[in-house]
């Protein structure tokens, strides 16, 4: 062999054994005893997971209750924060292990999730506190009853977003504002 088929044979060698290395992640595993290192908003974790059937306010985005607008976006973070943290109302978070389930990698190569706290579905509490709306575009059929009745039942007792008025997240992100917030 030549000097540049021995290279090449080297090199394919060297992607097997890296891509046999990489960790594998099937759809619908569950991914247990995971600490996140923080969020970024209402449904995104710091371990680059994405969360899967739930959409809340941006981390800027505004709203409005009682004439009044205000942090909607760091309001649902605090939600969250609130259901994974073990020292929840401390300046600096310790997280709670959770368990998540992979149902799909999305657009930005990052997998999408469901979070759970043991048995508790964490999307499905961030539905019931009013902090987040139903993904209606991305919602498995497993999740989709549980999810869009609790969004109707947080819609129709006024909690959290559904106290005042808001931009749908997803027309937030697309440059629609609340005008009485911008």
């Amino acid at each position: 062999m030549d000097g540049a088929n021995v290279a090449g044979v080297e090199m394919q060698t060297i992607m097997i054994v890296l891509m046999l290395m990489l960790p594998t992640i099937a759809l619908g595993q569950t991914i247990d005893d995971v600490v996140p290192r923080g969020v970024s908003d209402g449904d995104t974790y710091k371990i680059s997971f994405r969360s899967q059937g739930i959409d809340t306010p941006e981390s800027k985005q505004q709203c409005s209750r009682n004439g009044e607008c205000y942090a909607c976006g760091e309001e649902a973070k605090q939600a969250l924060l609130s259901m994974i943290c073990l020292d929840s109302g401390k300046e600096k978070c310790k997280f709670k292990k959770l368990n998540f389930k992979i149902w799909d990698v999305g657009r930005y190569g990052r997998p999408v999730v469901t979070a759970y706290d043991g048995d508790k579905d964490i999307h499905l509490e961030m539905l019931k506190e009013g902090w987040a709306v139903a993904y209606r575009n991305y919602l498995p059929g497993p999740l989709k009853n549980d999810y869009i009745s609790a969004e109707n039942e947080a819609k129709q007792n006024k909690v959290g977003l559904w106290a005042g008025e808001f931009v749908m997240p997803s027309k937030w992100r697309k440059g629609e504002r609340l005008e009485s917030c911008e």
